[in-house]
């Protein structure tokens, strides 16, 4: 479960890098912090 969770994390970071800025900032910032949150809360 850990490593899924890092996996996943990993996984969003690389394609909000590859994403234009336009389309991270489509994303809710809310979102993104519970995503940031649970991937925390695991470790």
């Amino acid at each position: 479960m850990l490593r899924n969770a890092s996996l996943a994390l990993q996984t969003k970071l690389l394609l909000s890098r590859l994403k234009p800025k336009a389309a991270n900032e489509e994303a809710p910032p809310s979102a993104r912090k519970r995503a940031d949150g649970g991937a925390l809360s695991f470790r």
